[in-house]
């Protein structure tokens, strides 16, 4: 008989019992923050993505969706004069935002407080499926996202297979980004351990 049980799916049987009893949602929420860095996929964000898009100089980055685990992405921040923002819809976020560069709004109407055209690069990862749930509501972030991105600005997209449909197949993205290998990071990133997708844009 097989006794071997990984940490990853111990750690995935604390978090699904935390869900189904009440009273213990924080506790799943903390399990699951302090796991996710140590997975593939956030050290691919961290130390691949981050690093290619803020090499060139006076880049602006917003950031979409703040949580604890979020709060030191800037360490990874390959140039000091990249002008790193961070946005979340949730008020009590913005203690793990930018501190002087976060917005408190709904990523669909940021071009009601931004100016078009203003930034070189969006990381738009863990939205889709958690909080921009149906295909209407992600087609028109891709709207606002496009309005506030610069031509030929990048857009990374960070999803779950089997959670959410393919980003990729959306009306809008097809209508206004190019899939695309970035910075010499490819289009399609997958892991094995991990549902975790990431794909690359550049607006059109």
């Amino acid at each position: 008989m097989n006794t071997h049980i990984s940490a990853k799916t111990l750690s995935h049987s604390a978090t699904q019992f935390a869900s189904t009893v009440p009273g213990l949602r924080e506790i799943r929420n903390y399990i699951q923050e302090r796991r996710l860095p140590s997975w593939s996929d956030r050290k691919y964000l961290t130390h691949e993505i981050f690093s290619a898009l803020t090499s060139t100089k006076n880049q602006k980055i917003l950031f979409v969706g703040c949580r604890r685990y979020t709060k030191d992405y800037r360490h990874y921040i390959s140039d000091p004069s990249v002008d790193y923002w961070t946005i979340d819809i949730d008020p009590a976020a913005a203690r793990w935002g930018e501190p002087g560069h976060h917005l408190i709004c709904d990523i669909q109407r940021t071009p009601e407080i931004v100016a078009c055209y203003s930034f070189d690069a969006v990381i738009l990862n863990g939205v889709f499926g958690f909080g921009v749930n149906d295909e209407d509501s992600m087609n028109r972030t891709l709207v606002a996202v496009h309005k506030i991105l610069k031509p030929g600005g990048v857009l990374l997209v960070g999803w779950n297979s089997g959670h959410v449909g393919d980003p990729a197949l959306l009306a809008e993205m097809r209508k206004l980004f190019r899939h695309t290998d970035v910075h010499m990071l490819p289009k399609r990133k997958a892991f094995s351990d991990s549902s975790h997708v990431f794909d690359l844009y550049m607006s059109r």
